[in-house]
Protein backbone atom coordinates (compact mmCIF):
# COMPACT_ATOMS: atom_id res chain seq x y z
CA UNK A 1 0.00 0.00 0.00
CA UNK A 2 2.81 2.42 1.20
CA UNK A 3 4.62 1.68 -2.21
CA UNK A 4 1.64 2.31 -4.29
CA UNK A 5 1.41 5.37 -2.87
CA UNK A 6 4.56 6.26 -3.66
CA UNK A 7 4.08 5.34 -6.84
CA UNK A 8 1.42 7.20 -7.64
CA UNK A 9 3.12 10.30 -6.09
CA UNK A 10 6.35 10.09 -8.11
CA UNK A 11 4.13 9.51 -11.12
CA UNK A 12 2.22 13.29 -10.71
CA UNK A 13 5.18 14.69 -9.64
CA UNK A 14 6.81 13.39 -13.63
CA UNK A 15 3.72 14.22 -15.21
CA UNK A 16 4.04 17.31 -13.78
CA UNK A 17 7.38 18.19 -14.66
CA UNK A 18 6.91 16.91 -18.39
CA UNK A 19 4.09 19.51 -18.89
CA UNK A 20 5.93 22.18 -17.45
CA UNK A 21 6.96 24.71 -20.28
CA UNK A 22 10.21 23.69 -21.42
CA UNK A 23 11.70 26.80 -19.92
CA UNK A 24 10.55 26.42 -16.52
CA UNK A 25 11.42 22.75 -17.03
CA UNK A 26 15.19 23.70 -17.78
CA UNK A 27 15.59 26.52 -14.78
CA UNK A 28 14.28 23.73 -12.64
CA UNK A 29 16.72 20.96 -13.34
CA UNK A 30 19.40 23.05 -13.66
CA UNK A 31 18.69 24.81 -10.06
CA UNK A 32 18.03 20.77 -8.96
CA UNK A 33 21.71 20.59 -10.10
CA UNK A 34 23.14 23.03 -7.87
CA UNK A 35 22.88 26.06 -10.19
CA UNK A 36 22.61 29.75 -8.63
CA UNK A 37 20.13 32.07 -9.92
CA UNK A 38 22.29 34.28 -11.70
CA UNK A 39 24.31 30.77 -13.28
CA UNK A 40 20.87 29.86 -14.71
CA UNK A 41 20.31 32.86 -16.24
CA UNK A 42 23.29 33.34 -18.02
CA UNK A 43 23.07 29.73 -19.33
CA UNK A 44 19.86 30.15 -20.53
CA UNK A 45 20.23 33.51 -21.53
CA UNK A 46 17.29 35.48 -19.67
CA UNK A 47 17.08 37.55 -16.31
CA UNK A 48 16.97 36.80 -12.67
CA UNK A 49 13.78 37.91 -12.94
CA UNK A 50 12.48 35.57 -15.61
CA UNK A 51 14.69 32.69 -13.63
CA UNK A 52 12.57 33.60 -10.50
CA UNK A 53 9.65 33.76 -12.22
CA UNK A 54 9.92 30.47 -13.39
CA UNK A 55 11.45 28.15 -10.49
CA UNK A 56 8.47 30.04 -8.40
CA UNK A 57 5.74 28.89 -10.70
CA UNK A 58 7.34 25.10 -11.35
CA UNK A 59 7.60 24.69 -7.49
CA UNK A 60 3.93 25.90 -6.93
CA UNK A 61 2.74 22.96 -9.74
CA UNK A 62 5.16 20.73 -7.99
CA UNK A 63 3.35 21.39 -4.69
CA UNK A 64 0.28 20.39 -6.07
CA UNK A 65 0.95 16.85 -6.21
CA UNK A 66 1.25 16.95 -2.60
CA UNK A 67 -2.10 18.58 -1.85
CA UNK A 68 -3.73 15.22 -3.58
Amino acid sequence: EESAALTSASQRLQAIVNALAERDRLCLFLRAEGLRYREIAEALEISLGAVAASLSRSLAKLATAYDR
